[in-house]
């Protein structure tokens, strides 16, 4: 329609509406106020209408105040295009999802293999097969990670390696101590139970045998009673010739050292047997060991030059406790332990008193109690 500045209506499609006010239009008065614009409101009808409307010039010289110029449409019409386009963008959007969908299925099964390998090599690094290695290659983040990993794996492989080869040397607590760097230079003074042990006569023994047979012998025996000592969580301080000297209670806190000793001496006893026997099926002479335990305080730790340490304990109760395990040879014993071990072992092991014996080069010389076996219970 076109209205005057009036508002009254001039050009209608409706001619019967000519002439009409049209300032109860909502668009009207806002045209009126000579700018253009849209604007919802009733139409006639009261139904919902856009107004789209504006001020055009009038060709009247005489009166030359703007005319309107308005336009009227239902607002589902005018919106149609709207709806129409929310409907194709709404169906871009589903296949869009539909697409990503499907890719995802497609990529899945790329990106869960390199995961589950390398969860499969944690699994497998946890239950200590460190030979473990992700065969993942690559220049993405995947393969800069397996690559990583595998470099830890061979790390941690050499150091268990090290860690092994060190320990054929090296007592393997002391040798684990030392890679932690939990042992340093001096030592601290510390209550502890010796154990010491000989073969009876192996000069003898030895007499009649190659080197060669000397070394094997020796490894065997050796290679059995390390182990009976290392089951009872004792440390191996030396080899002596063919004896052993080993400590408990020096790296750990556990107030049971002498039990464990104990332990140990029996356990050293009856595969003592379990040799005698094998050697006895190859034709060979049975030999027999002594044993001493002795409980004391003495000092622990690194002896030595700051190039080369052993770990040891050093006291007046190793000297002791070589002299006791000597006294086997007197009384034809295995096992004897000291009155400070036996008060701490005397529940839990059957043990006799044995008479008493001068100690070489001691002047304070130790009740001795032989180790008979465990109690009953």
């Amino acid at each position: 329609m076109l209205t005057d500045h009036q508002g009254r209506i001039m050009a209608h499609p409706d001619a019967a509406r000519v002439g009409e006010d049209a300032t109860k239009h909502t668009a009207v008065p806002l045209a009126l106020q000579g700018r253009a614009g849209w604007v919802v409101g009733p139409g006639a009808g009261g139904q919902e209408r856009l107004f789209a409307y504006r001020p055009v010039a009038s060709p009247v010289t005489i009166d030359p105040k703007p005319w309107i110029l308005l336009t009227e449409e239902a607002v589902d019409d005018a919106l149609a295009p709207v709806h129409a386009l929310r409907r194709r963008f709404g169906l871009a959007l589903a296949a869009v999802v539909l697409g990503c969908l499907v890719l995802a299925v497609q990529i899945a099964p790329v990106i869960r293999r390199p995961v589950k390998a390398l969860l499969d090599f944690a699994h497998r690094i946890g239950q200590g097969d460190l030979e473990a290695r992700v065969a993942l290659a690559g220049r993405d983040e995947m393969g800069r990670l397996a690559a990583a990993l595998n470099e830890m794996a061979a790390g941690l492989e050499e150091r268990e390696r090290v860690k092994e080869i060190f320990g054929r040397y090296v007592t393997t607590q002391v040798s684990e101590e030392v890679l932690r760097g939990g042992l340093q230079l001096g030592g601290e003074r510390r209550r502890v139970t010796l154990l010491f042990s000989d073969i009876r006569n192996f000069t003898t023994m030895s007499e009649s045998m190659a080197p060669e047979e000397v070394v094997g012998f020796l490894n065997d025996y050796f290679s059995e009673m390390v182990e009976a000592v290392f089951e009872q969580h004792g440390v191996l301080d030396k080899f002596i010739g063919d004896g052993i000297m080993a400590t408990f209670g020096t790296l750990d806190p556990v107030a049971d050292h002498p039990v464990r000793a104990a332990r140990a001496a029996l356990r050293m006893q009856a595969l003592l047997a379990k040799l005698n026997g094998e050697r006895a099926m190859a034709g060979k002479p049975a030999f027999a060991i002594g044993i001493g335990l002795h409980t004391d305080e003495v000092v622990v730790g690194n002896i030595g030059s700051r190039k080369r340490l052993e770990y040891t304990a050093i006291g007046d109760g190793v000297n002791t406790c070589a002299r006791v395990e000597a006294a086997n040879k007197e009384f034809g014993t295995t096992i004897l332990v000291t009155e400070p071990t036996y008060v701490e072992i005397a529940n839990d092991f059957e043990c006799r008193p044995m008479p008493e014996l001068p100690l070489k080069g001691k002047s304070n010389v130790p009740r001795l109690f032989e180790l008979i076996s465990l109690k009953a219970r």
